[in-house]
């Protein structure tokens, strides 16, 4: 069969000083890479968060819109009398303080679609960019070598030759 020995274990001070060298190589790598990372980060806000922002407010304004619609409909269904007794008092309020100050109270209305829009998938990157973006930023991280001897080594990055801009 096998016929040879199997590998000793590390002892509990060897595995103490792989668990610290580990624990060393991610905070050098942490603290390399730092710069680039936040660069990523803050190109990645400014590229998708106009978007996001833009759809969450969007999908909130049709939400409540479609809510006040119900509100509206769950009313008149369950007592249609008391909807109809509002609605006209509103109309005669609204009529009554038009003529007072001399307006019609409809040219008070107003609308904007513009603020149920959901915003086109058009307007994020492409995914060509995305991908230029994500090597130009992947190449630019250096790596940390764990040596056995103790001693971790810094890789520097490999860099990008290609231009990248938005």
């Amino acid at each position: 069969m096998g016929g040879g020995e199997a590998p000793t274990p590390p002892s509990p001070t060897q595995s103490a000083q792989a668990q610290a060298q580990s624990q060393l190589a991610g905070q050098q790598f942490q603290a390399m890479n730092a710069p680039v990372l936040a660069a990523q980060d803050a190109t990645n806000r400014g590229m998708f968060s106009p978007y996001e922002t833009q759809l969450q407010s969007a999908l909130q304004a049709q939400s409540a819109r479609t809510q006040a619609r119900a509100n509206r409909a769950i009313q008149s269904e369950t007592d249609p009398q008391a909807y109809a007794a509002r609605e006209m008092a509103m109309r005669g309020a609204n009529e009554r303080v038009g003529r007072l100050y001399g307006v019609d109270p409809s040219s008070f209305s107003y609308s904007n679609e513009r603020a149920f829009q959901v915003p086109p998938s058009s307007s994020l990157p492409s995914m060509d960019e995305i991908s230029a973006l994500a090597r130009m930023f992947g190449s630019n991280l250096g790596s940390v070598r764990i040596n056995q001897g103790g001693t971790n080594t810094l890789v520097p990055a490999q860099g990008y030759g290609g231009n990248f801009s938005f």
